[in-house]
């Protein structure tokens, strides 16, 4: 699912979530904060769309089917290896995030059940951040 107006260069966020309810809720809350977004199922989806255009963030579910976000995030450092890196946010249920976060090498998390509110307020200080280098 891709949302873009072609006349305005807005951030795009790339979500990887094997919850389609989830992917869906987030989708439509970061469109209409301004944020073109896409969606993929797994790892393997999300490698693939990531391919075909590299997103300003990505936002990540940890415990996917296929390929978790742990190994997605992996294969994009080798991919991506010399090339500016994406930004990644991880989310998961999971107790040990902070741990994963760190083997991920992503400073950004959030513990699931998170407020919409957060969540925007994560991404757009990332997108700032990055958009300030």
């Amino acid at each position: 699912m891709l949302r873009s107006d072609p006349e305005v260069n807005l951030p795009s966020i790339l979500i990887v979530e094997d919850d389609f309810e989830i992917a869906a809720t987030i989708a439509e809350l970061l469109t209409g904060s301004g944020h073109v977004t896409r969606t993929a199922c797994n790892g393997v989806e999300g490698l693939r769309q990531i391919g075909a255009a590299a997103p300003d963030l990505i936002l990540l579910d940890v415990e996917m089917p296929i390929l978790d976000g742990p190994g997605m995030a992996h294969a994009l450092a080798t991919e991506r290896a010399g090339k500016t890196p994406i930004p990644i946010v991880l989310v998961s249920a999971a107790r040990d995030i902070e741990m994963v976060a760190r083997r991920v090498g992503t400073p950004h998390y959030l513990k699931k059940p998170f407020s919409l509110d957060r969540l925007t307020k994560l991404i757009d200080g990332v997108l700032g951040t990055r958009a300030r280098r």
